[in-house]
């Protein structure tokens, strides 16, 4: 408790941080919960056999393959915060064709994009948390965002199986998409505030009298 107390004040303290991180694990968290609906979605609307979800899975894996072997690369061109918005926008991306387009070729297909939008989200948070965070303090903080992240997945399963149990399984596509999307409006948002907080501290560290 002691733990996750200094990591909240720590979030106190810088609220934007905060809302940026939690909304980058959206990724995950969804990944996680899709364990649950993906067969479902294989089995009740693409009427297809195991193999298919078996598929899938190999393919979310080279995703994320694909992603930890250019994320690095790209970073010593590219800002952190842009390519988190990049990463989360392919998640997205493949978010909505899976919503609009309900076919076995498209749901491999988008499987990648999936693996990629997660794992490249995951990599950059991480690197941004050590950049952001004291050392002594990191394991604080992500104990935080566990806690956070792990309640919103038993909420949103206990929900899906509700509503897939009373309706279907495409309301609950409706709500991935949702979540991500807003999640990549916080996190566009919340960049602009690290743009300026870079700024201001980059301006201090200017003014500063010579030792």
């Amino acid at each position: 408790m002691a733990n996750m107390a200094a990591g909240a004040i720590y979030f106190r303290k810088h609220p934007w941080r905060f809302w940026f991180l939690l909304a980058t694990l959206m990724p995950f968290i969804i990944i996680m919960v899709t364990n649950y609906v993906f067969p479902i979605y294989v089995n009740q609307v693409l009427e297809a056999a195991g193999d298919v979800y078996g598929m899938s899975e190999l393919l979310l894996a080279m995703g994320a393959m694909t992603a930890g072997w250019l994320i690095p690369l790209l970073v010593k061109r590219f800002q952190e915060v842009k390519l988190i918005c990049i990463t989360m926008g392919v998640f997205l991306a493949g978010s909505i064709i899976m919503l609009g387009l309900p076919n076995t070729p498209v749901f491999l297909g988008v499987a990648i994009l999936l693996g990629f939008g997660n794992a490249g989200s995951r990599v950059l948070r991480n690197t941004l948390l050590m950049k952001w965070v004291p050392k002594n303090r990191i394991g604080r903080v992500h104990a935080v965002l566990r806690v956070i992240g792990l309640g919103i997945r038993i909420i949103l399963i206990g929900l899906f199986t509700e509503v897939i149990h009373r309706t279907s399984i495409f309301p609950v596509f409706i709500v991935f998409v949702s979540l991500i999307g807003v999640s990549l409006l916080v996190v566009i948002n919340c960049s602009k505030f690290n743009h300026t907080y870079n700024s201001v501290q980059g301006l201090q560290e200017s003014v500063k009298p010579p030792r």
